[in-house]
């Protein structure tokens, strides 16, 4: 059956394509619950209605299980709306606590430009609203693949 779009819904469409031009796809999965091990590969910010965000990506690196190893994965989103988990992931990486929402974007940039190897814990659970979701925190860095401090300097 042939889609049948209105005028107004093609007028609809039209006017948002810049914006769906300008979206990014991603693969929403991730390994199961546990620890795992990843080489960060790329960090990509924006911003919207006065937030600004960042997706932090990943490559699994899991040598022996052919369907998780080299897959890309979603290390982290961030918002400067809900800093929380930004602040603990710039944190983890940076080896000290980090209070500046512009700090801890510039290092999660840095970490991927650098490709530093990590390790990172996702877990499932259940919202109190009963919407599942999948959370991912970043444990520590490998320490080879961020000199001999471990840490990502700035």
């Amino acid at each position: 059956m042939p889609l049948d779009m209105t005028a107004a819904f093609r007028q609809v469409l039209d006017a948002t394509q810049e914006e769906f031009a300008k979206a990014e796809v991603y693969n929403k999965w991730q390994p199961p619950d546990g620890q795992h091990s990843a080489l960060l590969i790329g960090f990509v910010i924006g911003e919207k209605d006065g937030v600004a965000w960042g997706r932090l990506t990943g490559t699994l690196l899991e040598v022996g299980n052919a369907d998780h190893d080299q897959r890309e994965v979603s290390i982290g989103y961030y918002t400067s709306k809900f800093p929380i988990s930004l602040k603990q992931d710039a944190s983890a990486l940076a080896g000290r606590k980090v209070e500046s929402n512009v700090e801890a974007f510039e290092i999660l940039n840095k970490a991927a430009e650098d490709g530093v190897m990590i390790l990172y814990t996702v877990n499932r659970g259940i919202s109190k609203k009963g919407n599942s979701y999948v959370g991912t925190s970043i444990d520590e860095i490998v320490p080879e693949s961020a000199g001999e401090t471990g840490e990502v300097a700035t």
